[in-house]
């Protein structure tokens, strides 16, 4: 954030936008009512019961992430990469080098996520 505002202080017309449209993601294939429901049942978000009553437009929230197997030489560890939206505006960032040497790509695909679901769950 530093980094970003001190571009801002030294670009006068620089400005932050929200871009409230929806996120256009492209040729994905969403998985329906398949086994999920066979698997986990009938199951709902559960919400606090104090919960308040919006008052704008929905929200939608899209979680990227990647992992890159063994990418460092020395010491085999894999780098995590996750970018969170919300509609169409890029909220928070993250690439770190993962606190376990993986041995596969399933692993480090794993960890990283683990870290995206932590995340999503966060925003909620």
């Amino acid at each position: 954030m530093k980094k970003l505002f001190g571009y801002l202080k030294s670009h006068i017309k620089g400005k932050i936008l929200f871009d409230t449209r929806e996120l256009p993601i492209g040729d994905v294939e969403f998985l329906g009512s398949g086994n999920w429901k066979q698997t986990y049942g009938n199951v709902k978000d559960e919400l606090p019961p104090d919960l308040l009553t919006p008052k704008m437009k929905p929200v939608k929230i899209t979680i990227y992430f990647d992992a890159s197997f063994a990418c460092d030489i020395i010491t085999c560890r894999s780098i995590t990469g996750i970018i969170d939206f919300i509609n169409s505006t890029p909220i928070r960032w993250y690439i770190k080098q993962q606190n376990t040497v993986e041995t596969s790509t399933y692993g480090a695909e794993l960890v990283a996520g683990r870290l995206a679901t932590e995340m999503a769950i966060e925003f909620r």
